[in-house]
């Protein structure tokens, strides 16, 4: 029967030890974002031509503080190199070591706490009392230990209790171990252990000095309240209803899940507003080169009025003449205005870069927008939209958690009936080791086994009516039903920003082809104006309205061209393909890939290509 005890507390003391040892580390999955790394920038190599230069080489870096550089304007002397750019480039720089994701909209300086950054993610998670790590310390063992020692000097009026000694000295060494874990199913785990050494004057004592040791193991094990895996890590072991205080590691985890999607849908925003941005500048250069080609074309029609009425010739009347000194200001005023456009443009567009806002060249868009004609097949475009939207699962992450928390809430209305067992091994003796008879040594005593002891039992603990419980599952149970009528919601309104968007491709595409049969039957217009005129076949008002109409024409054409590549990147944010339409993938890191983005870059090129990738998206019929 000895035996059998002491192999008894072995076995359960060493299932208890290893148990301890035992961590939750298995539950938690590392995940880190970092960002792209494009080739090392460089400023060194600059030519004013495009192809003289590779697409993937010498990409500007800031070398003086932002705030040093002195911005640009009309009057300044500008740059005489141009530093020609690609949009996959343009995205690069931008994404190059970037933490602050950055917009035009100066949410840096009106919320900087609400800014959105690559650190997000892994600050939610390491968060000491609701991130990853924090509900996973809940599993974690506990270790405590203590020692002390005490010298005692006791004086008794009654020596009768001590032997009939007066006076007793003591010195008494106590020394405590434990560890403490609870298990994922809720199972509380105690290990304890004692040595104590007791050197006494009193001669009523069987020893003046005395050792006892004891262990003891302990297993609590919830039966309803508190039990099970699935309870345990959503709300953690030490929660209450309404789960104040902390999270459990599913909830934690799905957090985290959520502040990455949260920052991917920032970065598609941020790569949305580079693209703009590089269309603005191409549009604001073209706008520049037109209206510059009319100021000229307008300077040499006044100086032909000039010099007829200087000589007194037929048309340079002075009303003719003055009509056209006032165009050529009027288009003059407008190439100014296009200047400051331009330069705005291009600072806009360095500062989605994080680049200086002007030093010695002007950064100039090399890429051209092309007029491709997409037909959309919407239902598989909707379909893969509403599966990939990060707004759509982020909401369903968090009807997942109030899922989660509603089946916790229903067991808080449950009582807390726990089953309790205790192992206790005990020694005593009149030295620690020692094995010439009974109570000679207290580890030989406690080895054998003579003073073992266990108890069993039950512990039950239940507020009557479990109002606060049922109040937690009926208010779970409303969140549930909001969470799951905003998804219903969400779904609609991404459909209709969807479709508005695919309708606004389909009308920037029309509006693109008329725009350009307008500005080449204009351009023809104005040839046949000019040659008429100096035939003197027409006057200065038909050469000059022919000039107006031109510009007019050609800067309407210009926006078309701007919008139609808007449109598209649109249409590419709103179907959440926009990340992967320039390559930019999520792994340990954001990478941004070399060979995928100058294979992007001639893809997007290639018309039959892209409509083969846009077919591959299941987006055209």
């Amino acid at each position: 029967m000895v035996q059998v005890k002491y192999k008894f507390s072995l076995i359960l003391i060493g299932m208890l030890t290893s148990i301890a040892c035992l961590g939750c580390r298995s539950l938690n999955r590392k995940e880190t974002i970092k960002l792209p790394e494009p080739p090392a920038p460089s400023y060194s190599q600059r030519h004013s031509q495009a192809d003289e230069r590779s697409s993937s080489d010498n990409y500007p870096t800031i070398e003086q503080e932002p705030a040093l550089q002195q911005p640009l304007t009309n009057r300044s002397q500008l740059p005489s190199e141009f530093f020609k750019v690609s949009l996959d480039e343009a995205i690069a720089i931008a994404l190059n070591d970037v933490e602050v994701l950055r917009s035009l909209s100066a949410t840096v300086v009106q919320n900087a706490q609400g800014i959105a950054t690559s650190l997000d993610p892994a600050i939610q998670s390491t968060d000491p009392n609701f991130g990853v790590e924090a509900a996973l310390a809940a599993f974690d063992t506990t270790l405590t230990s203590a020692i002390q020692y005490a010298n005692n000097d006791d004086t008794f009026n009654n020596p009768t209790t001590t032997g009939s000694a007066a006076t007793v000295q003591q010195d008494l060494t106590d020394f405590t171990f434990g560890l403490r874990k609870v298990t994922a199913a809720g199972t509380q785990l105690s290990l304890d252990s004692r040595l104590t050494h007791d050197s006494s004057t009193n001669p009523a004592l069987l020893f003046p000095s005395v050792f006892n040791t004891s262990w003891q193991a302990t297993v609590r094990q919830p039966l309803l309240q508190g039990r099970g895996t699935l309870f345990n890590r959503t709300v953690g072991p030490t929660s209450a209803p309404g789960f104040l205080g902390g999270s459990g590691f599913l909830i934690s985890r799905s957090n985290h899940d959520i502040s990455i999607v949260e920052f991917e849908r920032n970065l598609s925003l941020m790569v949305l507003e580079i693209i703009n941005a590089y269309w603005q500048l191409d549009l604001a250069y073209q706008n520049f080169i037109s209206i510059k080609a009319s100021r000229d074309a307008s300077l040499e029609t006044w100086n032909i009025a000039k010099a007829r009425n200087t000589n007194s010739l037929p048309g340079g009347e002075a009303h003719r003449e003055a009509q056209a000194r006032a165009q050529f200001y009027q288009f003059e005023s407008q190439l100014a205005q296009s200047l400051n456009s331009t330069l705005q443009s291009e600072a806009d567009l360095r500062r989605l870069l994080s680049l200086p806002q002007s030093d010695s060249t002007m950064l100039m868009p090399s890429d051209t927008s092309e007029a491709v004609e997409s037909v959309y097949d919407w239902h598989s475009m909707a379909s893969e939209t509403l599966e990939n939207r990060t707004e759509i699962r982020q909401q369903r992450k968090l009807l997942e958690q109030r899922e989660l928390l509603l089946l916790a809430a229903k067991s808080f209305t449950q009582p807390r009936l726990d089953a309790i067992a205790t192992y206790r091994n005990n020694g005593f003796g009149d030295r620690l080791i020692d094995d010439g008879g009974q109570f000679s040594g207290a580890l030989n005593e406690a080895f054998n086994g003579n003073f073992d002891e266990f108890e069993v039992g039950l512990s039950l603990q239940a507020p009557l009516g479990f109002r606060r419980a049922h109040a937690g599952v009926r208010n779970s149970e409303l969140q549930l039903m909001r969470q799951r009528s905003v998804l219903k919601e969400l779904k609609q309104q991404i459909l209709h920003e969807l479709g508005t968007a695919v309708r606004t491709a389909d009308q920037a595409y029309s509006v693109l082809e008329l725009s350009r049969l307008g500005a080449e039957a204009s351009s023809e217009s104005a040839k046949a104006r000019s040659v008429a005129f100096r035939a003197d076949a027409v006057g200065f008002e038909d050469l000059l309205d022919a000039q107006q109409r031109l510009l007019d024409a050609q800067l309407v054409y210009h926006v078309a061209k701007t919008d139609h590549a808007r449109a598209i990147a649109q249409v590419h944010f709103e179907s959440a393909h926009l990340l992967e339409e320039y390559a930019i993938t999520f792994d340990e890191k954001i990478r941004l890939s070399e060979d995928a983005r100058e294979a992007t870059r001639r893809n997007r090129l290639d018309r039959s290509t892209q409509n083969k990738r846009l077919r591959q998206y299941g987006f055209l019929k």
